[in-house]
């Protein structure tokens, strides 16, 4: 949404902010938590939808809504995402709104197939915008924007660094398994 629809329209602004924060609410969610009714909500999303700042999907007969590639919170690359075809949209919405989810929740929350989640999954790995990350002991693998979990880490290592939880050479050893899980450097 341009700029200045968006300040033409505060009721677009606080339902992409509340599906930027919420994404895959179902339309009674966002309108029982902003107090709109269903028809306006409705009209407000086909103009989202429209303008590429909302993306509604049906799934087991219910409408769930995630931020679109136009949308300032569903943006990793803005122009770059827009780019990507429509699968691997959903699957970045989906990462993006629940950071750490594993194959078994992306695939019950797409119509995807498994074959093709999975090779979606490798391409956006091999162009760097997720990373797995591998739960050895339970057997499962966790999916992260790379930005978000490169970030959360090395913040997490700075402060055990600060803390004197681990010293500095254990610090630089993980910090650099972090840049190799995340393609860095």
């Amino acid at each position: 949404m341009t700029p200045t629809n968006m300040e033409e329209k505060p009721v677009r602004r606080r339902i992409l902010h509340f599906v930027g924060q919420n994404p895959g609410s179902t339309l009674q969610g966002i309108g029982g938590s902003l107090g709109i009714n269903e028809s306006t909500l409705r009209y407000h999303l086909k103009c989202l939808e429209r303008e590429g700042d909302a993306e509604v999907r049906t799934l087991s007969g219910r409408r769930l809504v995630y931020p679109g590639s136009g949308s300032s919170h569903g943006k990793i690359g803005g122009e770059e995402e827009r780019k990507l075809d429509i699968g691997s949209r959903r699957v970045l919405s989906l990462i993006r709104g629940d950071p750490g989810i594993e194959l078994m929740d992306i695939l019950e929350r797409t119509d995807i197939s498994k074959k093709d989640v999975r090779m979606v999954l490798r391409g956006l790995i091999r162009s760097r915008r997720i990373v797995m990350v591998e739960d050895r002991e339970r057997e499962k693998c966790s999916y992260y924007l790379t930005g978000t979990y490169y970030d959360s880490m090395f913040r997490y290592l700075v402060e055990l660094l600060l803390k004197r939880e681990i010293d500095e050479d254990t610090f630089l050893e993980r910090k650099a398994e972090l840049d190799r899980i995340c393609q860095r450097g």
